[in-house]
């Protein structure tokens, strides 16, 4: 019977080993798993923050470009007012003279007609 439990003891050693094998096996296929979650949810983390940061960049460099374009517009608009003013000053000098010597163009035939009666 000693030859029994002595076949026996081994024998149960071995199975504990078998056991505790797998749990160790399991735990370092939890811990596989655990990890590859968490560099995953670490990855998507530090791309949101990229993508976050690109973005806000993009949108600070495109900012400034519109504030740049609409400044340069401004700039534009006010010097093609400035010209027009200047152009449409230049044509009421011409206008007043041409003004004035149809007026008076015009007194001369009037008075000739008065005169004579011919136009």
């Amino acid at each position: 019977m000693e030859k029994d439990k002595s076949d026996a003891s081994p024998l149960e050693a071995l199975e504990k080993i078998k056991k505790a094998e797998e749990k160790v096996r399991k735990n370092i296929q939890a811990a596989h798993e655990d990890t590859s979650q968490k560099i995953i949810q670490d990855a998507q983390q530090e791309a949101e923050r990229i993508k976050k940061k690109v973005l806000d960049k993009a949108r600070k460099k495109a900012q400034k470009k519109k504030e740049s374009i609409v400044e340069r517009a401004s700039r534009e608009a006010e010097t093609t007012r400035k010209e027009a003013e200047d152009e449409v000053a230049v044509l009421r000098k011409k206008t007043e003279t041409y003004r004035k010597k149809a007026v008076a163009k015009a007194a001369e035939r009037i008075k000739k007609y008065l005169k004579s009666g011919e136009v």
